[in-house]
């Protein structure tokens, strides 16, 4: 998933990119349908948890996917 990119002075930088078709791919792992909203949640979580001595990983997808899981049954 990591890319060599070039910022607009020409530098290279790595980028780590996931989208939102990641979270779908995890959700399918995981048997799960989410709304757009709780995918893009997931994605929020996971950039916003990140660690770099760590990195992202699939678990932290289905991490994610399960926070959502289970907000959603605290709701209803």
């Amino acid at each position: 998933m990591a890319h060599i990119k070039h910022d607009k002075n020409g530098n290279p930088y790595i980028s780590n990119d996931w989208v939102l078709e990641d979270v779908e791919s995890a959700c399918s792992d995981m048997e799960v349908t989410l709304s757009h909203d709780e995918k893009c949640d997931v994605l929020h979580q996971v950039a916003n948890s990140f660690d770099a001595n760590f990195g992202i990983n699939w678990d932290y997808f289905y991490s994610a996917i399960q926070d959502q899981i289970n907000t959603r049954k605290e709701a209803s």
